[in-house]
């Protein structure tokens, strides 16, 4: 009987490290963690197909940005994939668009001369699709038929999806930047920023080249918009004005004002309207907003309270993540770390040695140069090395 009881405790116990969910990472055992507090960017992503609700963040448990998902009503967080690219001087900001239909991830990225819009797979693999360069860059994605409308510079209507850079487009409408963008039967609706705030517009799909004074004004909105949504009857969009009237709005598509109305008072960047329900991510927390009820649900806060699954610690993989590419080093508390590191490069550590180069030191989790040292060893110095008590220093 005894035996039977310490096997099942022992079975309890191994579902719990491999694949269960936790709060705090001592319930993963040894070189795994429990990414239950995730740092999460703008920009959602919605499948209904797989009750999953896409998000990219930073988490503790990974060395890189990482695209996680959490259960369309809330739930524990889990990890899917890492963001990996050969894209040099390249950070990944947010999700720009998902399209639950053809699982594709559209992603927002920023480069030393501004933002890049690309598409991202799993192996790694992110295609360069458009360039924001000094202007907000807006998409509106219709997989039924296939085609895509975007606004940067102007606006444009391509007969396909894009998966790459230079695909065929034809112009709508000349020198048009768009703060948000729609789409409704034949008309293409937008917001563009103004001196007093913002000016939500309407066009139509069958134009070509023509020019923004053609365009229809609907109403203006005295705050800086962030991102819209238009369906059959409202206009819904986000404010970022940063004086404490920021929130979700919906205007109906009279432009009525008296009937304008504040669904949710939140700060947000972008919004995702699917099925009535508006999902957006503001200050840490995953939320959404009912637009026939303005209830608000928080299903997602960055805490470190709600549920994670355990996964493999930071650099750590493998079925048991018992694999590092780098160094194993046990820290003061008795846990081991694997660090990024070798004799070549000037990486991660924990103590001075895991630098392993006199012109470099530890700052408690990276190696850093020592002032005026640099290169991927830190033992360049365009002045002369001078040594005091075995420490070197760079003289310009």
């Amino acid at each position: 009987m005894k035996f039977i009881v310490l096997l099942v405790s022992l079975l309890f116990f191994i579902n719990g490290i491999f694949g269960n969910t936790c709060t705090i990472d001592s319930e993963c055992g040894w070189r795994r963690s429990c990414p239950n507090s995730l740092e999460i960017h703008a920009g959602v992503g919605i499948d209904h197909s797989e009750n999953k609700i896409y998000v990219m963040g930073v988490s503790k448990s990974f060395a890189n940005t990482v695209i996680a998902s959490i259960p369309i009503n809330g739930g524990p967080i889990q990890i899917e994939y890492e963001i990996t690219t050969d894209f040099m001087d390249l950070s990944a900001l947010g999700i720009f668009k998902y399209l639950p239909k053809s699982k594709l991830l559209y992603t927002i990225n920023s480069q030393r001369l501004g933002l890049m819009i690309g598409l991202y797979e799993k192996n790694g693999t992110l295609t360069s699709i458009w360039n924001a360069r000094g202007f907000k860059f807006q998409a509106d994605f219709n997989e039924h038929k296939q085609e895509t409308l975007t606004c940067g510079f102007g606006i444009y209507k391509y007969e396909s999806i894009p998966k790459t850079s230079g695909e065929a487009n034809k112009q709508l409408y000349k020198n048009v930047n768009c703060l948000g963008l729609g789409r409704l039967d034949n008309f293409v609706y937008g917001v563009k920023a103004i001196e007093t705030g913002s000016l939500f517009f309407k066009g139509s799909l069958e134009c070509k080249d023509r020019e923004e004074s053609e365009l229809s004004h609907l109403f203006k909105e005295p705050l800086q918009v962030s991102d819209m949504a238009v369906t059959s009857t409202h206009i819904y969009y986000s404010t970022m004005a940063g004086n404490g009237t920021d929130g979700i709005y919906e205007m109906p598509l009279s432009c009525d004002h008296t009937k304008k109305r504040l669904l949710v008072k939140d700060t947000t960047k972008r919004i995702s309207l699917h099925n009535g329900i508006i999902y957006y991510a503001t200050e840490g927390k995953l939320k959404s907003v009912s637009i026939s009820s303005c209830e608000s649900k928080t299903l997602y806060c960055n805490n470190g309270k709600y549920q994670g699954e355990c996964a493999c610690a930071k650099n750590y993989f493998g079925s048991e993540c018992t694999k590092c590419n780098g160094q194993e080093v046990w820290d003061p508390k008795g846990s081991p770390n694997c660090l990024i590191t070798d004799k070549y490069s000037i990486t991660q550590c924990i103590y001075q040695w895991n630098c392993n180069t006199p012109f470099g030191y530890c700052d408690g989790a990276n190696c850093r140069c020592r002032s005026s040292f640099y290169g991927s060893k830190c033992d360049k110095c365009d002045g002369k090395v001078t040594y005091k008590d075995g420490v070197p220093s760079c003289e310009n």
